[in-house]
């Protein structure tokens, strides 16, 4: 089993990024035998597994990472990968739209800034410290 790529290289600490390992010798698909782990973190959304690549979303940081304890495990083999969390490039927002609403009323409020996710992104706002959907 070998990786020949894994990207993105890094990503900030709050994970959620789709990631990409090409290689070979990895199963023909989903299999219980297989396991990654991203800086000490199970993975456990794979998107697809076919036996020269493993797409799968990288899990939030819980422990500090330097770039080491990243596996690929499969049938009694195991192999490593480079990755990093960085908290650089975290999301950063630099204005909002608007800076109040109505909680009755619709509206649409635009976030502008830097390092946000390329998919689906879920936005909660908070109202007197409470979490409002």
């Amino acid at each position: 089993m070998t990786v020949t790529s894994f990207t993105p290289a890094q990503t900030s600490p709050g994970g959620g990024i789709t990631a990409t390992i090409v290689g070979s010798g990895f199963p023909t698909a989903m299999n219980d035998d297989l396991s990654v782990v991203v800086c000490g973190n199970d993975v456990t959304a794979f998107t697809s597994v076919i036996n020269k690549q493993i797409v799968f979303t990288i899990p939030p940081q819980v422990t500090t990472c330097s770039g080491t304890n990243n596996q690929i495990s499969y049938g009694g083999q195991t192999t490593t990968f480079t990755f990093a969390y960085n908290p650089s490039i975290a999301p950063q927002i630099s204005s909002l739209s608007k800076t109040t609403s109505s909680p009755i009323l619709k509206s649409t409020i635009t976030i502008t800034g830097t390092n946000f996710n390329t998919g689906t992104t879920t936005v909660f706002l908070i109202q007197n410290g409470a979490k409002k959907y």
